[in-house]
C-alpha cells in the first residue's frame, strides 16, 4: 500500500533545518524536461505571491521550482517526463471502477483539473464526467504544474497506487486545498499534457 508523502514544502523546511545546502532529486541526468523544470525560479512564489503565502521558509523559497517551465507543442503544454510508447490508455471511470485491477501499472488517462496544489503545484486533482476528483501527485516532485491549469483538460501518464493517508497528511493537504482525500486511488504523474 502507497501512502502519499507531505507536500515539497515541508520536506524543504525539514532540509532547511538540518541545513543541507543543496539537495539534488534528479532520477536520471538525461530527463531534460524534468530538469529545465528545476532549474528556473518560480517568481510570484519566490516573490512570496499568491502561492508563496503561508511558506516563510527562506529555504523553501530559494528551491521553490518553475512552473511555468513547460515544453510546448501543438497539443499544449508538457510537464514532466516525455509519454512512453505504448502505454495504455485508460478511461478514469474504468480505474475507478477496480482500482486494484490497476494498482502499480503505468497508464495514460485524461480528465478536467479541478484543483492544483496552492504550494507548489506538487498535485493536482482531476475528475471526469463519470468520476469525482481523484488525487495526481506529481512523482517525486520532479515537476510542478501552474495553478493557471484548473479548469483545463489533461492527459496524465503515471502510475496507480492506493491511497492511504494519515491524519497529518490529510491535515496538510486540506491546506493546500485538496478536497479528494477520500478517494481510494491515485495517479502518481511521470507526465502532464496540459491543453
Amino acid at each position: 500500500m502507497r501512502v502519499l508523502g507531505l507536500c515539497g514544502c515541508a520536506f524543504w523546511c525539514v532540509v532547511a533545518l538540518f541545513g543541507c545546502d543543496e539537495v539534488r532529486h534528479e532520477k536520471k541526468a538525461g530527463e531534460a524536461t524534468a530538469l529545465a523544470n528545476r532549474e528556473a525560479v518560480h517568481t510570484d512564489h519566490a516573490q512570496g505571491g499568491e502561492e508563496g503565502k503561508g511558506h516563510s521558509c527562506s529555504h523553501h523559497k530559494e528551491h521553490a521550482q518553475a512552473h511555468e517551465v513547460a515544453q510546448v507543442t501543438p497539443e499544449g503544454r508538457f510537464f514532466g517526463k516525455p509519454f512512453e510508447q505504448g502505454t495504455p490508455q485508460v478511461k478514469l471511470a474504468d480505474i475507478a471502477r477496480s482500482p486494484r485491477d490497476f494498482e502499480g501499472k503505468l497508464i495514460r488517462t485524461e480528465g478536467r483539473i479541478e484543483r492544483v496544489c496552492k504550494a507548489m503545484g506538487c498535485w493536482m486533482e482531476i475528475k471526469s464526467e463519470d468520476v469525482g476528483p481523484v488525487q495526481v501527485p506529481m512523482a517525486g516532485h520532479s515537476f510542478f504544474l501552474p495553478r493557471d491549469v484548473e479548469g483545463r483538460e489533461a492527459v496524465v501518464e503515471g502510475r496507480v497506487y492506493m491511497a492511504s493517508l494519515s491524519e497529518e497528511e490529510r491535515r496538510h493537504l486540506e491546506a493546500e486545498g485538496a478536497k479528494a482525500l477520500d478517494v481510494p486511488f491515485g495517479i502518481e504523474a511521470t507526465g502532464v499534457l496540459v491543453r
